[in-house]
């Protein structure tokens, strides 16, 4: 199965950031592409990771600019698979 991965960075505190990796996997359909939930590669403690997964997941399925930065990796992966 394709997938795509992101890095993001995520606000923790006033001052903190956190550096994070995730993976997207992801199924084309007739209509455009079914995502998977996203799995955290990286980004402190595995507690840590699984409590992100959900909230990369809300991101996701928000369609917010998460989900763009997905769906532009996606339509990216695809340009180059086919060139």
């Amino acid at each position: 199965m394709p997938s795509v991965i992101l890095e993001s960075r995520i606000r923790r505190g006033k001052t903190e950031y956190l550096w994070v990796a995730t993976e997207v996997g992801y199924t084309p359909a007739s209509d455009g592409v079914n995502l998977d939930r996203p799995v955290v590669l990286s980004g402190g403690q595995r507690v840590d990771r699984k409590r992100l997964e959900a909230v990369f997941w809300a991101l996701l399925d928000a369609r917010g600019s998460y989900f763009r930065q997905v769906m532009a990796a996606v339509k990216d992966q695809g340009k180059e698979s086919v060139s």
